[in-house]
């Protein structure tokens, strides 16, 4: 297009279209690789739950407690040590995912720990150092074991962020390409 005096005009509307459309396709890329991560995150520790289940039971000798202070909060230390396929494993892995405890306490030489279960029931189990508990030993991978099958971070607000985050990606994705 060209005006009287035979100079081109550009059309600044078409390039702005362009540009938000770019904009509005690189900001759903973005969120929507967020929301991937955010639903898959949640879906992969719900499917650990149920996994776990078919964890073997064996004895755990507890060979040593203590509280380490991490981001201020007490967070329980527990060595065990546990036989699994004829071969002897340590582990400090206490559950499956770890989170917030409602209260954790270092009693000489045992470690009192108060958690939320899966039904949001206060739930407290004490380990002391030289006791046997059981714990649940992974089935493929033997030097993978808890001391307690559970998760303590809900997951559903997670889930749904992600959700969110996908639907809104979504809405930003057909958005870009309805500018020309």
């Amino acid at each position: 297009m060209t005006d009287d005096i035979g100079i081109m005009r550009l059309n600044l509307f078409s390039l702005n279209s362009r540009g938000l459309a770019l904009g509005l396709f690189a900001a759903a890329v973005a969120l929507g690789a967020f929301g991937v991560c955010f639903t898959s995150v949640a879906v992969q520790t719900s499917s650990l739950r149920e996994f776990s289940r078919t964890w073997n039971p064996v004895q755990a000798e507890i060979v040593s407690v203590g509280i380490t202070v991490k981001e201020g909060r007490p967070e329980p230390e527990i060595q065990y040590r546990f036989s699994a396929q004829g071969r002897t494993h340590e582990s400090r892995r206490i559950f499956l995912a770890g989170g917030p405890m409602d209260d954790v306490r270092h009693l000489g030489t045992s470690v009192k720990i108060t958690y939320r279960d899966a039904q949001n029931l206060s739930v407290t189990r004490e380990f002391s150092a030289g006791e046997i508990q059981t714990a649940y030993v992974h089935p493929h991978n033997p030097s993978e074991a808890v001391l307690i099958r559970e998760v303590l971070r809900d997951m559903k607000p997670v889930f749904f962020w992600g959700v969110g985050l996908l639907v809104i990606a979504a809405g930003f994705l057909l958005r870009s390409f309805s500018y020309n």
